[in-house]
């Protein structure tokens, strides 16, 4: 049995690629927080926590949706870029 061990250089460059790919699957474009360029949420309707919590509970229900795009979406609402 062999294992393969990843070096802390090799982690860090798939997170990043995981990250990257992530930003671009869900951004902000012209006013909106978009999933894929498909699935737009406007920015003023994600303006308090209460909406925020809203667009969580309705994007969970969506077949498409993955824990890191909420993730994201969240970061997104909040003002902020998470970076690995």
């Amino acid at each position: 049995m062999t294992v393969d061990v990843m070096t802390f250089d090799d982690l860090m460059a798939d997170l990043q690629a995981a990250h990257k790919a992530l930003s671009s699957k869900v951004r902000v474009a012209d006013g909106c927080i978009t999933f894929d360029g498909w699935y737009d949420i406007p920015l003023q309707d994600c303006d308090t926590h209460r909406k925020v919590v809203a667009w969580i509970a309705h994007l969970s229900e969506k077949s498409w949706i993955t824990p890191e795009m909420i993730g994201r979406f969240i970061a997104l609402t909040v003002g902020r870029e998470e970076t690995p």
